[in-house]
């Protein structure tokens, strides 16, 4: 008997651990996670970057993507570039203290949308109650790891997406034919309803037909997985 409640408790409760330091954080964000994404309240990318990219070089984790919010954004703002990464950046910005910048490893083609997610942060980002959160279709396959860091007052977030997709057991077939036999049947026949027909369409319809009955007789389906 299949247990609903069990299984709605596992899908709303992510998988999410509290690190001291993010020097540690790659321990846990394994290969088995093979799409890595980090999240952080920078509080101005201008005035933290470089700082942030020390953080970044300790994680010693691949990421595919980089997501810093409360970048401080305004409409003549040049963003900072990180090699091996494609840079995206709102346009409208509600206050001065907004704006989010993101950072695609330049592997992937990015396409932007939005659809229903659940949240993967379980523990507090910045004092004992503020969570950034950081939305997957399905946390059970994923990890997160929330790492105390000192540039801002919010720590560094980083979740780990498993991207395999699990096959259907599926049967595929293929034809195996016996070709001695099929010319030995073929060398059997008496095709002198072929030779001596005069309508050429009749002619080439018993020919094709006896060709397909006798491979048809002489082949099998062979299961393979």
């Amino acid at each position: 008997m299949v247990d609903l409640s069990r299984d709605v408790d596992d899908l709303l409760t992510p998988n999410c651990i509290a690190l001291k330091d993010i020097d540690s954080s790659y321990t846990f964000l394994t290969s088995d996670y093979n799409f890595k994404v980090l999240s952080f309240n920078i509080r101005s990318i201008h005035q933290y970057f470089n700082e942030f990219l020390v953080i970044l070089h300790r994680s010693k984790v691949k990421l595919d993507l980089i997501v810093l919010t409360e970048c401080w954004l305004s409409e003549n703002i040049i963003i900072p570039q990180i090699p091996g990464y494609n840079s995206y950046q709102t346009q409208k910005y509600i206050n001065k203290s907004g704006g989010v910048v993101v950072y695609v490893r330049d592997s992937w083609n990015a396409v932007v949308q939005e659809s229903s997610c659940l949240d993967t942060i379980n523990i507090p980002t910045r004092g004992d109650a503020c969570l950034d959160h950081m939305f997957v279709r399905d946390p059970r396959q994923a990890i997160a790891v929330v790492c105390t860091c000192d540039i801002t007052d919010h720590h560094i977030c980083i979740i780990g997406l498993s991207l395999r997709q699990i096959r259907p057991n599926m049967k595929r077939y293929r034809i195996k034919t016996n070709d001695e036999a099929i010319i030995n049947d073929l060398n059997s026949v008496n095709w002198a309803n072929v030779i001596d027909n005069k309508d050429v369409n009749d002619t080439v319809q018993i020919f094709m037909d006896t060709l397909e009955k006798i491979i048809k007789e002489n082949s099998k389906k062979i299961c393979y997985h």
